[in-house]
Parts: C-alpha cells; structure tokens; sequence
C-alpha cells in the first residue's frame, strides 16, 4: 500500500529525521510509494509566509528532496473530501485524509487527532 506523508512527517524527514520511529521508516522503505500532496507544499508555504516556520529551501523541491512522489488535487479528492468527518476543522488535514480514501493509500502523520481518528493511519510517533 502507498504512504500519504502528513505534513509534519515531512518536516522531520527534512530537518529532524530521529524524531520519526523505525517502524515508520520500516513502513516507508517497504511501502508500494510514498507521497507528499501539493496541501502539504501550501501549507508549508502559508507558514512559512505567516513566520511560523522558517525555510530556506525551495519548497517545490521538497518531494525530491525525501525521494518522494508528489501527488496533486484532483476533483475526486474533493468529492471525497465532502465525506470526510474530523472532530477538528483543520482544511489541511480534512484533504490529506480525503486524498487518502481516494487513491487508497495510509496517511502517515504525528497528529493525535488523526490517529485516534477511524481512517486508516501510521503513527510515525518516537
């Protein structure tokens, strides 16, 4: 099955890759493929822009970066989208997981919320 990195997963592969477990890593190394979605590069970017993060890399280059694939929005994530129930509103995370159910892949993230959550997920908690 393919891997969805969540948006912090992406981070700490870049700058803190021992703050992400050996199963994940494991999980990764064995996946059919993993990704980085285009939510992810624009979340980045707004916070980048807002100086909640800081960046020095071009962020379009991040998926070559961890040898990942980049995945786009397509129509069918938003349908998808539409179905999607979180018990928080976050926009990001509501179209990573719709991404997920469309294109039948795990979403790998750190975020408690979408853990505990009823789809399907990998916790890349240390």
């Amino acid at each position: 099955m393919g891997i969805l990195l969540d948006t912090s997963v992406i981070l700490y592969l870049l700058k803190y890759p021992d703050r992400i477990n050996s199963s994940a890593i494991k999980a990764i190394e064995l996946s059919d493929g993993f990704y980085v979605s285009t939510v992810s590069l624009w979340e980045i970017a707004i916070k980048t822009k807002a100086g909640k993060l800081k960046t020095t890399l071009p962020i379009a280059a991040i998926p070559e970066l961890i040898g990942a694939q980049k995945i786009s929005i397509k129509s069918s994530h938003a349908d998808s989208y539409l179905h999607v129930e979180l018990p928080h509103k976050d926009p990001f995370d509501t179209m990573l997981i719709a991404q997920c159910i469309a294109e039948g892949l795990q979403l790998m993230t750190t975020n408690r919320t979408l853990l505990d959550s009823q789809y399907s997920t990998i916790d890349a908690r240390v």
